[in-house]
């Protein structure tokens, strides 16, 4: 008898453990989405910033050369690219054109005390992307080839100007972060360095450009 009534309060009790289970409300499901950003695709977008260099310039018409022309100004244009990320590494390539309104002026040395002056009116570039992705946040570096439009005057001497588009290389780093699923804000720097170019006022010369960029960049991702 003491046998069976513990056989029955056994079973009472799993019943009541089981039936309080299944009275219990369900307890709630959270998803979280831990899938990283991805940096791979198309993107288009568009930059402004600032630029300073120097250009060095060689008139064998004198004797004594001419100083070196310190040339700055803004910059802004567009730019189209396309990564492909492996892992936490993302590569890809960029085309940039810029709209730019860098001048400068020196004192070609010339008895008569003339100037000798740079413009820039236009530059663009092709390079290669190589950098490394945190979630949302993309570091890189770059490098490629660049060319821009000059434009100098010797002055007073009375003429146009003599114009030149001239090829080069150039090298930067620069950061990203994705803001939304589509559109980056970033910050970039470049160093570029240009072959010389030539140029005739009333007589040749040369002009040897390396300049410095900074710019602030948004992007429209695809």
């Amino acid at each position: 008898m003491r046998l069976l009534t513990s056989f029955v309060l056994i079973a009472a009790t799993m019943t009541g453990s089981a039936l309080a289970a299944d009275l219990a409300p369900p307890s709630a499901e959270i998803y979280v989405d831990d899938a990283a950003f991805d940096w791979s695709g198309l993107y288009i977008g568009g930059q402004v910033g600032y630029g300073w260099g120097k250009g060095v310039v060689n008139i064998p018409l004198y004797a004594t050369p001419a100083s070196d022309v310190q040339v700055n100004g803004l910059a802004g244009g567009a730019h189209f690219g396309v990564n492909a990320q492996f892992d936490q590494f993302v590569l890809g390539a960029e085309l940039a054109v810029n709209l730019l309104g860098a001048q400068g002026n020196a004192a070609s040395g010339g008895a008569g005390g003339e100037q000798y002056v740079i413009k820039q009116s236009w530059d663009a570039s092709l390079v290669a992307r190589a950098g490394f992705a945190a979630d949302r946040v993309l570091v890189y570096g770059l490098g490629g080839v660049a060319a821009t439009a000059l434009s100098t005057n010797y002055t007073p001497v009375v003429g146009a100007d003599s114009n030149a588009t001239v090829w080069g290389w150039t090298v930067g780093a620069g950061a990203e972060y994705a803001i939304t699923d589509s559109l980056s804000a970033g910050l970039e720097y470049r160093y570029t360095d240009y072959a010389a170019g030539n140029f005739s006022h009333t007589g040749p010369s040369t002009a040897d450009l390396s300049a410095h960029t900074v710019k602030a960049r948004l992007s429209f991702h695809f």
